[in-house]
């Protein structure tokens, strides 16, 4: 696994479907029949949280938030 640019995570997301809004230091990501997904950048990479369970790569976020 290899370390993502914050504005890369962003282009991830969006071309997923997801509306991006940037909260304080958080990012939210939300899309219909999907679950939420925030995240934050971490001191080693990002951070994704979906409900109570974090995650470091966007895709495996991606892929948890759309089977929910």
């Amino acid at each position: 696994m290899f370390a993502f640019s914050t504005e890369k995570v962003v282009e991830i997301m969006q071309d997923k479907g997801f509306e991006i809004k940037k909260e304080n230091n958080s990012y939210i990501c939300r899309r219909p029949h999907a679950r939420k997904i925030v995240f934050e950048e971490a001191p080693d990479g990002h951070k994704f949280r979906i409900g109570r369970w974090d995650y470091k790569d966007p895709e495996v976020a991606i892929n948890q938030a759309l089977t929910f």
